[in-house]
């Protein structure tokens, strides 16, 4: 599961540079949101995927969790950024998504740490 959170996050990050090329009809709102995200899921890539297969390779589920924990709610963050704009985020199915797999993972290290 932290893998397909890699995977959608990378994707994710993937379609904000796209938007973030071709922002020439975005407002300056969407425009800031996006760069926001931008740091967002980098963090989710560089440091909470990281922390949580090395929690999981070291038997510390714990920081495991967190790791996934704070993926989601990067995630969640990401779209928080759009709240001022009068439209949708334009990555709104992919915020949903990269925070549904990483609750479900951080589920999963839980059960882990329970047994």
């Amino acid at each position: 599961m932290v893998f397909t959170i890699e995977a959608k996050a990378t994707h994710t990050l993937h379609r904000i540079n796209e938007l973030l090329e071709h922002s020439k009809g975005l407002s300056h709102k969407k425009r800031e949101g996006l760069k926001a995200c931008a740091e967002r899921y980098n963090s989710i890539l560089k440091a909470d995927v990281p922390q949580a297969l090395q929690g999981l390779k070291k038997g510390n589920y714990k920081f495991a969790e967190e790791g996934s924990f704070d993926a989601a709610t990067e995630a969640m963050s990401c779209e928080d950024e759009f709240s001022s704009c009068k439209s949708a985020s334009p990555i709104s199915e992919m915020n949903s998504l990269v925070h549904d797999v990483s609750i479900v993972a951080a589920s999963i290290v839980q059960i882990m740490l329970s047994n």
